[in-house]
């Protein structure tokens, strides 16, 4: 039992793992366009600013090869927006990424070489300078995942290494200039990795809570399902349809509109409890919600949402049709309820024909509440109970009276 709960705790770990990754690659990719702009501009203003001091062959290459990986890194983004969200969770994207940031921190760190005694103090400290803040301008961009950061940083901190130790006109300071370079190292590292967990534990935790709302909104479904659906038959409760019904009586009162309650009574279904068993009870229940609402379905202009039938309790079910006409439209989805529930059904081996009484009251005509509305239905389902069963009988208060 507890390796299947630990194996099961391992899954969903791995796929949130899954999902905190490819949240991470969008962000990636998303930052992307803005990282090859900032390093076309600095680009720029360092091949400027070195035109007068570097032979220009060599800046020439170097400006060549760098204006290449960066449309190869542009056309990855391309590529990579225009597949499908099943594509892009392939990890062959963050590896592409990482080739692209490793030629374009390979290129910039190789700008030491273009240091020399030749060069102006000032503007080897230009070039020094702009090394040393391309791993910090870089870091929120690209320590998004640490191999990327890794990938663009550690060439230019060799570079600058590289510089301190064999490039340096000061050679008796060259293992401070590497201490501090080492130094300069460590602190990319300690705060990128800091900035990459706290945005990994942002991730994952927005994350968790979106499943937990998703969780919580499953439950509250369910929660109102329980609380207003009937579970034998799939159709409201009495509970749902005394709220919806007072509404609907609510909005008939304000816009004049009149509606018809039907209270719907099987014959005879103490009968199949008794022969057949309460199984076979229960399955001509569902067999009556089912016809039902396909017979409210079909009734043309009086067709109806689920909501406006419902079980009421045992085998009675109550059905409210808004906007009624007249009287004639009533008596039109009442004959034919009597006639699709009427139709033969099969319990188990017996082949049964069910029939139902239906009781109908108006709204305003036979009551204005929705008590008396339902009192004035009871009364006329049993009336029709009395001429017979299998028919329909509607209110009259003269005849029938609301005591």
């Amino acid at each position: 039992m507890d390796s299947d709960h630990d194996a099961g705790s391992a899954a969903v770990g791995e796929e949130l793992k899954r999902s905190v990754d490819t949240r991470l690659l969008e962000l990636l990719f998303s930052a992307g366009p803005r990282i090859i702009a900032a390093s076309v501009v600095v680009a720029a203003v360092v091949v400027l600013a070195l035109r007068a001091a570097v032979p220009g062959s060599s800046l020439l290459l170097w400006s060549g090869l760098f204006l290449l990986v960066l449309v190869l890194r542009f056309l990855l983004m391309i590529r990579w927006r225009r597949a499908d969200a099943a594509a892009r969770r392939s990890p062959h994207w963050l590896w592409l990424y990482t080739l692209g940031t490793l030629a374009a921190g390979s290129l910039w760190g190789s700008a030491v070489l273009f240091l020399s005694s030749e060069m102006s103090l000032s503007h080897q400290l230009f070039v020094l300078v702009a090394l040393v803040g391309l791993p910090i301008a870089a870091m929120p961009g690209d320590s998004v995942f640490m191999r990327v950061y890794y990938a663009f940083a550690l060439p230019i901190v060799a570079g600058l290494l590289y510089w301190a130790l064999f490039a340096s006109q000061t050679q008796q300071l060259s293992i401070h200039f590497s201490l501090l370079v080492a130094a300069y190292a460590a602190v990319l590292w300690v705060t990128a990795h800091s900035y990459h967990d706290r945005l990994r534990q942002s991730i994952e935790m927005g994350l968790k809570n979106e499943q937990l709302v998703r969780q919580l909104s499953r439950s509250n479904r369910q929660l109102e399902q329980l609380a207003y659906l009937d579970p034998l038959t799939g159709l409201s409760n009495r509970r749902w349809f005394q709220l919806e019904a007072q509404q609907e009586l609510d909005r008939g009162a304000r816009s004049n509109r009149r509606l018809a309650l039907l209270l719907i009574d099987l014959d005879n279904f103490k009968q199949v409890n008794d022969t057949l068993g309460h199984e076979m009870g229960d399955q001509l229940l569902q067999v009556t919600a089912r016809r039902l609402t396909e017979s409210l379905r079909h009734t043309d202009a009086l067709a109806r949402n689920l909501s406006d039938a419902a079980r009421f309790g045992g085998d009675e079910f109550t059905v409210l049709l808004e906007d009624v006409d007249d009287r004639q439209g009533v008596e039109q989805a009442a004959a034919r309820l009597i006639e699709t529930l009427s139709a033969t059904v099969m319990l188990g081996d017996v082949e049964w024909r069910p029939s139902a009484s239906i009781g109908i009251a108006l709204y305003p005509e036979h009551a204005s509440r929705l008590g008396e509305l339902m009192r004035g239905a009871d009364v006329a389902m049993y009336i029709a109970k009395k001429r017979g069963r299998n028919r329909y009988c509607f209110f009259e208060p003269d005849r029938d009276g609301l005591s």
